[in-house]
């Protein structure tokens, strides 16, 4: 039996919120003003933590909603719309006093920001189970496919790769406003 190895098994799992769990979560992040735009971001755009984290206050265009994520898992700069609530949110957090180095989740005094913690005590609250920061990230795409995206969509807007999607990025980039914006107003309200 050298030489002969295990057949991969595929038990990922795609965990998203329903519409109890999402408003029940959501309730409890609004009592921490950070972490709730965090989490609403992160929900309506379909972001990576690391990517929120590395955003930078010159990538955010507030009036128009866009957030260029500069930063991303597969070194692919890609666009982000902020909508309704999340963009207000995102213009209230964007009056607190902020950081030196620029970043939009960073303490005053330049710490990063630790959602890890807050968010499990906030699950707990909200008694979602099984739920991590990551799987905000698959309830908005499965949330947007429930909106109609194409797949070319989804993948622009949320920088999956694969192939040759990345040569299609630029041309799909502005076709996602529309659909982010109609996804957000659905879960998220006007």
């Amino acid at each position: 039996m050298n030489g002969v190895t295990k057949l991969k098994t595929d038990n990922a799992s795609v965990r998203f919120l329903s519409k109890d769990e999402r408003e029940r979560l959501l309730a409890e992040t609004a009592k921490d003003p950070r972490l709730h735009v965090f989490a609403v971001l992160a929900l309506s755009t379909a972001a990576r933590a690391g990517e929120l984290l590395n955003l930078h206050w010159r990538d955010i265009d507030l009036k128009g909603g866009r957030l260029h994520l500069r930063k991303t898992k597969n070194a692919q700069p890609r666009s982000a719309w902020a909508h309704g609530e999340a963009l207000r949110l995102l213009k209230e957090h964007a009056a607190l006093p902020r950081s030196a180095d620029g970043y939009v989740f960073r303490s005053v005094t330049g710490r990063r920001y630790r959602y890890d913690e807050p968010f499990s005590v906030a699950c707990a609250a909200a008694v979602v189970k099984d739920f991590t920061f990551h799987g905000l990230r698959h309830s908005a795409a499965t949330y947007l496919a429930r909106e109609g995206a194409s797949e070319q969509q989804l993948k622009a807007i949320g920088g999956w790769k694969s192939g040759v999607v990345g040569r299609y990025f630029h041309l799909a980039a502005a076709e996602t406003r529309d659909v982010v914006q109609k996804m957000n107003e659905r879960i998220l309200g006007k």
